[in-house]
């Protein structure tokens, strides 16, 4: 989960409006990052800007990325995003709760958790044969260390419409996970 937009201007900046040194997707490559998730609360800190040279960076680095995207081309190559390592293939899809209240910029696109979309984005996703699909989700209130009763009712819905895995961010705390 990149919860920052890359810059390539010196004006970098911290809460509320995350902005990074491109050089990070260098240092996110060099650390053996090979996958990032950009749908969370400050993907639109830095407007379209933001957006595009986010992902123009983590392209420039071979770093593959969903959730948010420089356009509709970005968005129809990246969603679901497919891998495959040792002959597993997996799917992945990424949703956020939302922008901290900044509009998603024209022209970009930014996955929120909108149940329609995301019930179509995994349908496509299986129609891609994936031995895995994962929904990695911005969700959940900061610092509590329990799933509130949304992101249970979102794990049931995604869950009955063919995720295998579910993984959340946001809480900047540890909260419990089940499997079954």
């Amino acid at each position: 989960n990149l919860e920052t937009t890359l810059t390539r201007r010196s004006r970098y900046t911290g809460y509320p409006l995350f902005r990074s040194p491109a050089a990070l997707a260098d240092a996110l490559r060099d650390a053996g990052v090979d996958v990032a998730v950009l749908a969370n609360n400050h993907c639109c800190d830095n407007g379209a800007e933001g957006i595009r040279t986010s992902v123009e960076e983590l392209d420039r680095c071979g770093i593959r990325h969903t959730g948010a995207f420089a356009d509709s081309a970005d968005y129809k190559k990246n969603n679901p995003l497919y891998l495959t390592h040792c002959g597993i293939r997996l799917a992945i899809v990424n949703y956020t709760y939302g922008t901290n209240g900044m509009p998603v910029p024209e022209g970009t696109v930014v996955n929120l958790i909108d149940t329609v979309r995301m019930a179509a984005d995994l349908a496509a996703a299986r129609e891609g044969s994936p031995d895995c699909i994962a929904v990695c989700i911005h969700w959940g209130n900061e610092y509590e260390r329990q799933a509130n009763a949304e992101q249970r009712r979102l794990a049931r819905f995604l869950r009955r419409n063919g995720a295998d895995l579910i993984v959340g961010s946001h809480p900047h705390v540890g909260q419990p996970f089940e499997t079954d």
